[in-house]
């Protein structure tokens, strides 16, 4: 009988111990699933969000902008000196090595639009860039949407935000 409430009492401290770890390991995700929005859909430009045209994806929804806001400040447009071409280029490049599949690139209007993956469960996830000339160089906008789920977990905003970092590079 001692015997026997000792395996009890062992494999429930296992068990409690590899709770705790779980739990240790996905605070931060628990923690954005609990302060972050339920949005699934991220754009720096909340007024016109850039629209994706190789592929039939909705427009941005209106009811998220406020949402956004409030979760991710901020996200914004980001302003480079350099002129849409050769932030064209950087953008295609730093997108090629994020990893993301481009399935359309119009350097014309200054559009990328790709499928971007990500890393623990292999989400396929949508991704346009717009580029926009500006006196002072060009103006980058992005939106990142996710395929599945009404939460993303604060995936795309850091997506959006990895992305922008490399950019500046």
């Amino acid at each position: 009988m001692a015997g026997r409430s000792a395996a009890t009492y062992g494999v429930l401290c296992i068990l409690v111990g590899a709770l705790l770890a779980l739990a240790y390991v996905n605070a931060p995700m628990l923690q954005t699933l609990i302060t972050k929005p339920s949005i699934n859909d991220i754009t720096t430009d909340l007024l016109d969000p850039p629209k994706f045209i190789s592929t039939d994806i909705p427009a941005y929804p209106a009811a998220f902008a406020d949402k956004q806001r409030e979760g991710y400040p901020e996200i914004a447009p980001l302003i480079l000196p350099d002129a849409p071409d050769a932030v064209f280029r950087r953008a295609t490049d730093v997108a090629i090595d994020l990893g993301w599949r481009i399935r359309h690139a119009e350097p014309q209007s200054g559009r990328i639009e790709a499928v971007a993956t990500t890393s623990f469960l292999r989400f396929k996830d949508d991704v346009v860039v717009r580029l926009r000339p500006q006196e002072s160089g060009t103006r980058v906008d992005i939106r990142s949407r996710s395929r599945i789920g009404r939460h993303d977990l604060g995936t795309n905003a850091r997506r959006i935000r990895e992305f922008f970092k490399r950019l500046q590079r």
